[in-house]
């Protein structure tokens, strides 16, 4: 566990395959910095889907988020799971991608000190690394989840599967401390 001290000023990822804990550990991370007096200063995106088995899993589910500034799209597909063709894997991470640009547009006209983005692999499986950097510049201490296995594999020859995780690679470079579960 990472105490609060020492993950405030920092970039902070979390990686692990699905079932690992990922969000669980980073709803503990929150819980502390809201105990050590920082709720109004946290700000969560909460990009997970829904829990479909071992696979998913929102925040809410382990934190109460009335005590900080939460953030979550009304839907969010697993694309990957949920698809049952190539076309129904792109329509799901287009979605997926306009949702998270919405809720970063919505954090970057109010930014707080603490960011935490739960489950970011959504937005890099369209997205770009840069506009996660955006988002980092306008915060002290950033935190995220992250999707790193190999459970997922099947994106129906769409290519998100590698695209996901080269973008990730890349945006772990940027990370103070990369926490593997």
């Amino acid at each position: 566990m990472i105490s609060p001290d020492k993950l405030l000023g920092r970039h902070v990822i979390i990686l692990g395959d699905v079932g690992k804990g990922k969000t669980k550990l980073l709803a503990e991370l929150i819980e502390n910095l809201i105990q050590k007096g920082y709720g109004k200063d946290i700000t969560v995106i909460d990009l997970a889907p829904p829990r479909i088995g071992k696979i998913g899993g929102t925040i809410d589910e382990y934190l109460d988020v009335n005590r900080i500034n939460y953030l979550k799209p009304k839907l969010v597909y697993a694309p990957r799971t949920q698809a049952c063709n190539p076309d129904d894997v792109m329509k799901y991470v287009s979605h997926n991608l306009q949702q998270a640009r919405n809720l970063f547009r919505k954090y970057l006209e109010a930014p707080t000190k603490i960011l935490a983005v739960n489950d970011i692999t959504i937005h890099l499986q369209g997205g770009e690394v840069e506009e996660i950097l955006e988002l980092i510049d306008k915060t002290e201490t950033f935190v995220a989840t992250a999707y790193k296995g190999d459970t997922l594999r099947e994106d129906y020859g769409t290519g998100i599967t590698k695209t996901e995780q080269q973008k990730l690679n890349q945006l772990t470079k940027y990370m103070d401390t990369v926490i593997q579960l």
